[in-house]
């Protein structure tokens, strides 16, 4: 039973990966919502370049240490931020901005939490870790809300 638990949420956090976007993306954009796909896409795009700038300048080991040999892998290996916190809040800002409903706001808080949830269950990130992550999500996507009308 534990794992197929395990395995439910690694599916739920596969939810804040860069796949999982790119299909969102181009899905957006397939149903002409050419605005809001681009907003998240310049959202996801931004998320990644913190997020790396941070962790170029700041390794934080895993709650399960992850081995690494390059600088590229010892980035990935980083914990904080938590980049797929990141990414979810952006995705919660940009989508409650462009749906505009009660529903969605519901939809998303438990999407992020979930997210945030699986990450730290699956002992990718610490507890500030996610935090900090959330909070730069929040932030890069009320700036490309707030900038949208100028691309």
């Amino acid at each position: 039973m534990s794992s197929l638990k395990t395995k439910l949420i690694e599916d739920i956090s596969a939810l804040g990966a860069l796949p999982f976007f790119l299909v969102i993306i181009l899905m957006l954009y397939l149903l002409n919502q050419i605005s809001f796909a681009l907003q998240l896409f310049v959202g996801i795009l931004a998320a990644h370049i913190i997020t790396y700038l941070i962790r170029l300048v700041y390794h934080k080991k895993r709650p399960k240490p992850q081995k690494y040999r390059s600088l590229i892998e010892k980035i990935d290996a980083s914990s904080f931020p938590s980049l797929h916190s990141v990414r979810a809040m952006t995705f919660v800002i940009i989508g409650i901005v462009n749906i505009k409903s009660a529903l969605t706001i519901f939809f998303f808080s438990v999407y992020a939490l979930s997210i945030m949830f699986s990450r730290y269950y699956l002992k990718k990130h610490h507890l500030t870790d996610i935090l900090a992550g959330a909070i730069i999500g929040f932030c890069i996507g009320l700036l490309v809300i707030l900038t949208a009308p100028f691309y």
